[in-house]
């Protein structure tokens, strides 16, 4: 199917009221472990590869995580970063900090449109100073966290960034193994957890200790409020090839 076609169909109510399911274009940026299944994200991709707003499929669960069976393909498989991927939608489903999720029509199957390379998710990356507000830390991280008193002033919860220093800690806190990022992004330190399915179990892995990455992108998403503050994770590490 031509790419004009099926790049994105804008939704709305209909006669009555009735909502009208549309569907969006994106490239999956984030695809990381929710409760008993994913979150994702990407940004919107149009014929001519150029990269619009950020979308992140909910479902109708309270914890608005994707199953297996509403992600899956028609061929049987996931979705994997760098996919491009059409999924079909019925209406916003904005809730703070989180101004990006789209409700979806779980009697449509996603569909795979093909995928970007390296090269190309570059021009995809955010001109942000810093991961929105800093100066909160929780018991294992670093600016990895923003007060819920603070969240509504907060614009967007998802990021795509390009990080320096960027180090992978696996070692144990309160009693679980845990795989952290450690960079400098603008002129600060940060430590955030990784919810990133693949990233997660590569590095879950291997031994406890830290691990250089020299190049990588990281998708960073700042999560609901739980217990008074809305956490930032990595819910994607790209790399171009294989994972160190």
């Amino acid at each position: 199917m031509p790419w004009p076609l099926f790049f994105q169909i804008a939704g709305g109510e209909g006669a009555g009221g009735r909502r009208v399911p549309y569907t969006k274009t994106i490239v999956c940026l984030a695809n990381s472990r929710k409760m008993s299944g994913r979150s994702l994200a990407g940004k919107t991709i149009d014929e001519r590869r150029r990269f619009g707003e950020w979308i992140r499929p909910v479902s109708e669960r309270a914890t608005q995580e994707i199953s297996e069976e509403e992600r899956r393909y028609e061929n049987g498989t996931d979705p994997k970063l760098l996919d491009i991927v059409q999924i079909p939608l019925v209406e916003p489903r904005q809730r703070a900090p989180q101004s990006e999720n789209h409700l979806i029509d779980s009697r449509s199957r996603w569909t795979l449109k093909g995928s970007v390379d390296w090269e190309t998710i570059q021009s995809a990356i955010d001109p942000v100073d810093s991961l929105w507000m800093t100066g909160s830390h929780g018991p294992n991280g670093l600016n990895d966290r923003v007060p819920e008193a603070n969240a509504e002033r907060v614009r967007g919860s998802l990021l795509l960034i390009k990080p320096k220093k960027l180090v992978i800690r696996v070692g144990v806190e309160f009693w679980e193994r845990k795989a952290r990022a450690e960079f400098q992004y603008g002129q600060l330190l940060y430590g955030i957890a990784i919810t990133d399915s693949a990233a997660e179990a590569h590095y879950l892995a291997k031994d406890n200790g830290q691990y250089p990455v020299s190049n990588a992108l990281l998708c960073i998403s700042l999560d609901e409020a739980y217990q008074g503050y809305c956490a930032k994770t990595v819910s994607g590490v790209i790399v171009p090839g294989q994972m160190p």
